[in-house]
């Protein structure tokens, strides 16, 4: 008759789901290229192209202004003082999915974060935005990917809305002053 340990028997499963979570883990938060998306229509996704309406992490806000300047819906938002500096800039938009768009700019005048809101009819399935299979998190409300554009910064694309559709889709810089404590998400409402 041979006698059987539970305890390590029991050890032994702990330390295989423990060896396979890391593992899973470790996968989902590393950046990938967004150019390595592996989605058949990776070609089509904000995650393999890294921008959102041709802007991406990194770009110059002036880069923005030419873009975006043309699509806006003439005479509905009066600029504020942090977009007279260029700090943060909004765009009502006509003839586009996105109903609204918002930029952010560092001192140096490159993006650092973008959020543009679909309009109702718009709204993407999360696959459509990226990999699902990829993503860092996905639930039936956002799907977030850890990424970097080749030779650029380091961001999180971030999708959010209802039964794996997004309503919201946002980026934001990864990289970091010296003297932040760490990445953190936007808040959803916050215009600043």
């Amino acid at each position: 008759m041979v006698k059987v340990n539970t305890k390590t028997i029991f050890a032994a499963v702990l330390l295989v789901i423990a060896a396979g979570a890391g593992a899973w883990l470790m996968r989902s938060a590393a950046p990938v290229e967004p150019s390595a998306a592996s989605s058949p229509h990776a070609a089509e996704t904000i995650e393999s192209t890294g921008q959102i309406l041709g802007l991406a992490i990194g770009d110059p806000i002036a880069e923005a202004r030419k873009r975006l300047d043309p699509l806006r819906v003439p005479a509905v938002y009066t600029p504020d003082a942090k977009e007279k500096t260029g700090r943060r800039i909004y765009w009502k938009l006509q003839e586009t999915e996105f109903d609204w768009v918002m930029v952010w700019g560092n001192p140096e005048g490159k993006i650092t974060r973008i959020r543009g809101y679909l309009r109702p009819e718009q709204k993407k399935p999360f696959h459509e935005i990226g990999d699902v299979q990829t993503a860092a998190n996905a639930t039936a409300t956002a799907a977030k990917w850890n990424l970097r554009r080749p030779g650029g910064p380091y961001f999180r694309l971030v999708a959010q809305g209802t039964e794996h559709r997004a309503q919201t889709v946002y980026m934001f810089s990864l990289d970091l002053p010296k003297e932040q404590d760490g990445p953190r998400d936007p808040e959803p409402d916050e215009k600043d």
